[in-house]
């Protein structure tokens, strides 16, 4: 994976935590299309679903709350309300991933933000590692920026599971996924224990 991206295109793709599906662009359906075939083409796996501590958001603080999980889950207990003053920018509804990334490496974690897919994010769920995945409810020209946090997968419903806004665990087939996420080039924020935190653990 890759932790290089666009700092000013996530600028302008942040908003609130809020909106509804829209139009994707033709390349990246075509890109979605692909996906999805390579997908139903192979053999199920069997489905994985990893217990994610779950903070409810009803309002625009889908990244404090997104991350407070991910945190909590990895020994880190978090209050999203302590995490909202340190990434929430008022002015933008929300908060960038980059935030994000800083505040769980000051707590001593390893994060990366990198352009992810669906293998990976498999992957990762099947060792254990829940991720945060920013989508794009809206479109190109008026965007809905979302933070959901990914907990588990079923190839058998082809869809993911994941913590979104007042839902715990809420199903997503995987085309609707794919279609929000391909929208901020499947933006993703993995965070782990750091290389000491794992060996205490093992």
């Amino acid at each position: 994976m890759t932790g290089v991206f666009c700092v000013g295109l996530l600028g302008a793709l942040l908003m609130s935590c809020a909106g509804r599906p829209d139009r994707v662009s033709a390349d990246a359906r075509s890109a979605e299309n692909r996906e999805l075939a390579q997908e139903s083409s192979r053999q199920p796996q069997a489905p994985h679903h990893i217990p994610v501590p779950f903070f409810p958001d009803d309002k625009d603080q889908c990244g404090p709350v997104t991350l407070a999980s991910v945190l909590t889950f990895w020994g880190v207990p978090t209050d999203p309300q302590d995490l909202r003053k340190e990434v929430y920018t008022p002015r933008l509804g929300g908060a960038l991933p980059m935030d994000l990334l800083l505040a769980a490496q000051a707590r001593g974690l390893d994060a990366a933000i990198y352009s992810g897919g669906l293998d990976d994010l498999k992957s990762e769920l099947a060792a254990g590692h829940p991720l945060v995945a920013f989508l794009n409810l809206g479109s190109a020209l008026f965007p809905q920026g979302h933070y959901v946090v990914v907990t588990g997968y079923d190839d058998r419903r082809q869809g993911v599971y994941v913590h979104s806004g007042p839902l715990r665990d809420d199903f997503v087939p995987y085309e609707r996924f794919l279609r929000s996420w391909e929208k901020t080039g499947r933006l993703t924020l993995l965070v782990l224990p750091d290389e000491s935190r794992r060996r205490v653990a093992s």
